[in-house]
């Protein structure tokens, strides 16, 4: 057989092959990567004039199609198949650089997958037809430059995570060279070249990204780009080996070793139990549920990595999916799925399910069995599919076990969603399905509350206890086990036991210059009161602030303005106070704390005493939703805080409190109050006391 065509349509419009008839006609070359990207569907005549051509009337359009056509089967020959209604490129007959760049991303060939992009797809096409051609380029266009970034946003995480930092360069690079207005790929570009320890490069690669958002949009990019070059012209220099006599220089992050599985052991078992029972022919749905960065992923790895060890007859069907493709239809399938095309047992499934998932999930098939009947697309495509996946799971479980892991299953595309949740409620013998996603979003699975059937349950990933975060470090650092202990109770009273919180923050002080490298090779606490009496707050990486504005910035407003008035009271507020600060009235308020307890950003809390109300579930989650206040809002939240307060003072005087030393820190910088001023009490005896001094008018009103 004769080999494929080749057609370039990233970044120019050309066939490759020297051999073929000249094409050069731009809407001759459009009409073909049109035919491509549908092959090996048949397309209506009658679409692709109206398509192309629709400014004409119809018997001229068809005229100038049949032109088109007759140029292309010159240039093409026999890749094209004519009929007198339908037309299509004959399958396998054309390679379109596009679809390899789709595929190489389905493999988990990232690298491969970004050296194919040279540009957007068919730049030169837009001016060639109406509304709806450029309805659809820009929705190609789109499509590819998401999966594009993600890629490259994979890239430069895994040269990140190695500690190799020229590499994460190069891959941010060719991201913001290939999206020169995408504010993350700048963002991520900026803060690659701070860690490569290349700061005036990414001062300049800041402004020339400012510069250039300025001239595309006329105006300035949004907040957080420009605190990022306050945060790098703030950065001095550190150089361990010159602050501290008898240390060496550290290396930072760099050094740092990939911590181990701690504290999950109860819940690997149960999956380990699942997978047992699958092996023998059983049915099984498990959904693990947990925050985001508390270990959902990594549990799902080491199971994935369990399972190819000890059964290597296994077929894995493993995948992450992504908010960034939800706009995708069945990308989040195609990635789970592709292995199954040359799965064993594949082949014992009919005809008509095999066509069903090469045309939507599995266009693998198509070359693997060419001999696939054309059936009508169905008039329902997901239950379809979701019907046409169990029989060919089915098939492929009655000879091999197969262990089918979708990780956060919320953020998978619709049709994606609607296959998988008709799989969990008719489970095919044989698989272990595997879903995860934080507590609230994993509703959309619609399993029985309950989960009363004995196929599926729930496994639910708690944040790690101390003893669990101190292993987290010894498996990252050597260090001595005192340090170390005083370490592992401040990182789990800043990061909660959450997983990735743990181990950014320690990254951050490794790169702050707050852990440093002794001459024998052992890490030890900087001298500069990160463990003092009065410690100073942890640094927080970019990576921690940005998880942390992403699960804010999905807050309804009545949460999000309970969870401002919370972050300016402190760690903990009580419940009559907050209710003053935040303004809402009572059932928004109550509905807004409902949402952040259900969304594990606050959490209730209660005394004998009487006394209730809400506290943090991470203080650095406090941190970045007071930072994120804007600055008017922020005074004005404390105005409030100072009423609410003031209004429960008596003689008991908590100074230690900490809503109590924010109000008052916040008088002595914005009023002339002396320092060392006494602050006297009613006659009422409450937990808080904030009055006036007696100097009247002193605290502005």
């Amino acid at each position: 057989m004769a080999p494929p065509l080749r057609m370039f349509t990233l970044g120019s419009s050309r066939l490759a092959d020297p051999e073929v008839g000249s094409l050069r006609a731009r809407k001759d070359l459009a009409l073909l990567a049109y035919l491509a990207r549908r092959a090996p569907r048949a397309v209506p005549r009658a679409e692709l004039a109206a398509l192309l051509w629709g400014d004409r009337e119809e018997e001229r359009a068809r005229h100038s199609l049949r032109t088109a056509l007759l140029h292309l089967r010159r240039a093409v020959g026999n890749a094209l198949e004519t009929l007198p209604d339908t037309t299509r490129i004959v399958d396998g007959a054309l390679q379109l650089d596009a679809t390899t760049f789709e595929r190489d991303m389905a493999a988990g060939r990232l690298a491969d997958a970004a050296a194919r992009w040279e540009g957007d797809f068919l730049p030169d096409a837009d001016d060639l037809g109406g509304e709806e051609w450029r309805a659809w380029l820009e929705a190609e266009r789109e499509g590819l430059r998401r999966r594009l970034a993600w890629a490259l946003e994979r890239l430069v995480d895994d040269a990140g995570a190695r500690g190799e930092w020229t590499e994460a360069v190069r891959w941010a690079e060719r991201w913001t060279g290939a999206l020169p207005l995408d504010e993350r790929a700048s963002r991520r570009e900026v803060e690659a070249l701070r860690l490569a320890r290349r700061p005036d490069e990414a001062l300049a690669r800041h402004a020339a990204f400012t510069a250039r958002y300025r001239d595309a949009f006329g105006r300035d990019p949004p907040p957080d780009h420009a605190r990022l070059a306050e945060r790098l012209r703030d950065d001095e220099p550190r150089s361990a080996g010159d602050r501290y006599a008898g240390r060496v220089a550290s290396p930072g992050s760099a050094a740092r070793f990939a911590p181990d599985f701690v504290g999950r052991s109860a819940q690997f078992a149960e999956l380990t139990a699942a997978w047992e029972d699958t092996r023998r022919g059983a049915t099984a749905v498990v959904v693990v549920e947990g925050d985001e960065g508390i270990g959902k992923t990594r549990l799902c790895e080491e199971l994935v990595r369990w399972v190819r060890a000890s059964a290597p007859d296994a077929v894995v069907l493993h995948a992450r999916a992504y908010e960034a493709e939800r706009d995708a239809p069945w990308i989040a399938a195609r990635h789970l799925l592709a292995p199954l095309a040359d799965a064993p047992g594949i082949a014992a499934a009919p005809p008509p399910v095999l066509a069903q998932l090469a045309d939507t999930v599995l266009p693998a098939l198509h070359e693997r069995f060419r001999a696939l009947p054309n059936f009508p697309p169905a008039a329902e495509p997901a239950p379809a599919t979701a019907e046409a996946l169990a029989r060919a799971l089915a098939e492929v479980a009655a000879e091999a076990p197969v262990l089918l892991c979708l990780d956060d299953f919320p953020a998978a595309d619709a049709p994606t969603q609607t296959a998988l949740r008709t799989l969990v409620r008719r489970p095919p013998p044989g698989v272990l399905q595997l879903y995860t996603g934080r507590p609230e979003a994993l509703e959309v699975l619609r399993l029985d509350p309950d989960l009363r059937d004995a196929r599926a349950h729930r496994v639910r990933l708690r944040p790690l206890e101390i003893a669990d975060v101190e292993a987290m470090v010894a498996s990252m650092l050597e260090m001595e086990p005192g340090e170390r202990h005083q370490l592992a109770e401040r990182l789990h009273a800043e990061g909660g036991g959450n997983p990735f919180y743990i181990t950014e923050l320690v990254a951050g002080l490794m790169d702050a210059g707050l852990l440093v490298m002794s001459p024998e090779g052992t890490w030890r606490l900087a001298p500069e009161g990160v463990m003092d009496h009065a410690p100073r707050a942890l640094p927080l990486p970019a990576r921690v602030r940005e998880a942390v504005r992403d699960r804010i910035g999905r807050l309804s407003d009545s949460a999000r303005m309970a969870l401002e008035a919370a972050a300016v009271l402190g760690r903990r507020a009580d419940a009559r106070p907050l209710a003053a600060v935040a303004g809402l009235p009572a059932a928004e308020l109550a509905a807004g704390l409902d949402e952040l307890v259900a969304r594990r950003l606050l959490r209730e809390f209660g005394s004998s005493g009487g006394d209730e109300g809400y506290e943090f579930a991470y203080e650095l989650t406090r941190r970045v939703a007071y930072e994120a206040i804007p600055p008017t809002r922020r005074k004005a939240l404390h105005r409030a805080a100072l009423a609410a307060l003031e209004a429960r003072c008596g003689d008991a005087v908590d100074d230690t409190d900490d809503a109590v030393r924010r109000a008052r820190a916040y008088h002595a910088r914005t009023t002339s109050v002396p320092p060392g001023t006494q602050w006297p009490c009613g006659p009422q005896r409450r937990p808080y006391c904030v009055r006036r001094p007696p100097r009247a008018g002193a605290w502005p009103r």
